[in-house]
């Protein structure tokens, strides 16, 4: 719980099992199991349901006046949040875009879903100008607001670029997420071998050896 200028916010958090908990930012954790087999998909999904419905009862013991939610694919019963007080909801991604990288079902559970969560919105706050564009979201006809989640570059202080005698690249990201696009940067590193290149957020990439 985090308290500044007369008003008290608290992080809710629904997600699936970690190894460094410890790590995680302070708040309320609801963790699910989730199986990483194919035949295993209604087995997580009861897995995320369950823990939904502790963060719902958790949340509306705190009874706040507000809530921010995160973009997340749709789980039930989540859109029963906007009983308990409006919801400003953040669209960071095209969903549609991205799930089609989960593979035909998970696509399709998302594409029949999703409008339970944007439906719930009261409001919806953009990363992009590209986002609060795109007629996914526009059909929607919610109210909105593009707050990137980016720096002005001509606003902000810059050091001068070093002179290294061997360029230096840093990839900063997280793991499983096959939008990133680091194989990518394998392929990259192959062809550039005179640039040394640093990965951040990552302890290997699947099908390269250390």
């Amino acid at each position: 719980t985090w308290q500044n200028h007369g008003h008290e916010v608290h992080f809710f958090s629904h997600l699936h099992t970690v190894d460094d908990e410890e790590n995680l930012i302070n708040g309320a954790r609801f963790f699910y199991k989730a199986e990483n087999r194919i035949s295993g998909f209604l087995e997580t999904e009861f897995n995320r349901i369950a823990a939904a419905k502790k963060l719902i009862k958790s949340v509306n013991n705190f009874r706040p006046d507000l809530i921010y939610l995160r973009w997340s694919m749709f789980v039930f019963p989540v859109h029963r949040l906007a009983k308990i007080a409006p919801i400003v909801l953040e669209v960071n991604t095209n969903d549609l875009m991205e799930h089609r990288l989960l593979g035909f079902w998970m696509d399709r559970y998302n594409r029949f879903t999703r409008r339970f969560t944007i439906g719930s919105a009261k409001g919806l706050v953009y990363a992009t100008k590209e986002l609060s564009k795109n007629i996914s979201f526009t059909k929607f006809k919610k109210p909105y607001a593009v707050i990137p989640n980016g720096i002005e570059m001509a606003r902000t202080f810059s050091y001068p670029a070093p002179n290294n005698q061997t360029p230096h690249l840093v990839f900063i990201g997280t793991p499983g997420m096959a939008w990133q696009g680091v194989d990518k940067l394998v392929d990259f590193a192959d062809r550039f071998k005179d640039i040394h290149i640093d990965l951040v957020g990552f302890k290997f990439i699947e099908g390269v050896e250390s």
